[in-house]
């Protein structure tokens, strides 16, 4: 059975220009950072308006629907597979495929390692077990390094809708989730754990970020979440002008649309 209020909420979601555009926007930041690393060095920045802009879909799919939490999380999760699943896979079949192919140029059983930390949405893990970071794995034949981000998204999808649910209706449920983002915060900014930028503990404070946006922008206006995120945002910025050097300033890139 379809979830209708999933439903409505995802297609009102996709016709909203201003989360079209910036979604456009991160994806060419995204691009651009790949194709030239010392052109387009804060072009990671698109990776953390997209986790934010998730936490804010995400939030509002679930605080609307009037279902049954069981068939509430059913509908949810079969739909985040259908969306993610079936392009990702190609990805990695295409990978497996090419490699067969090209088998002289390059190490078959290195790169059908990275495909089993692929299979099981866990590339942004390997990274820590094998003590690589994200910037070494980019230089080397690494196929499949690119999908951290989707990796991170799935495992936050695991999570969302019992931190929602929770936080929803309940003042102790609202303090967790925003102590859980404060914590996550920290890890990010001051961990010495290799390539930490890629654990969904790190990020998890920008999904919940993306959910708080939501909230406040239901109740307490657009215009005034939108000012308060472009003025907070100054305390944030580097003295450098073409440099962002704090999570907190990426996180603004989204909250200003």
């Amino acid at each position: 059975m379809q979830n209708n209020d999933e439903q409505t909420h995802e297609k009102a979601a996709r016709k909203r220009n201003d989360i079209q555009g910036l979604r456009a926007v991160a994806v060419i930041q995204v691009v651009l950072f790949h194709l030239s690393l010392k052109r387009f060095p804060n072009g990671y920045v698109g990776v953390d308006v997209f986790f934010i802009l998730s936490g804010f879909l995400i939030t509002m799919i679930l605080s609307c629907s009037t279902q049954p939490i069981l068939s509430m999380l059913i509908n949810f999760y079969s739909r985040r597979i259908k969306r993610i699943c079936p392009a990702y896979y190609l990805t990695i079949g295409l990978v497996v495929l090419a490699t067969d192919l090209l088998v002289l140029f390059f190490d078959k059983d290195s790169v059908m390692n990275e495909v089993q930390w692929a299979m099981v949405f866990a590339t942004n893990i390997r990274g820590w077990y094998l003590m690589t970071d994200y910037a070494a794995q980019l230089v080397t034949y690494n196929f499949l390094v690119h999908t951290w981000s989707v990796c991170v998204e799935m495992q936050f999808y695991l999570i969302a809708p019992f931190i929602i649910l929770l936080s929803r209706n309940s003042r102790i449920g609202s303090a967790f989730a925003i102590l859980t983002g404060i914590a996550s915060l920290y890890f990010y900014c001051f961990s010495n754990v290799v390539d930490s930028a890629s654990f969904m503990r790190s990020r998890l404070w920008q999904f919940l970020l993306g959910g708080i946006a939501y909230r406040f922008s239901k109740t307490k206006g657009p215009y005034l979440y939108g000012l308060g995120s472009i003025l907070g945002s100054n305390f944030f910025l580097s003295a450098d002008a073409d440099k962002l050097n704090h999570p907190l300033t990426d996180g603004s890139t989204a909250l200003k649309f």
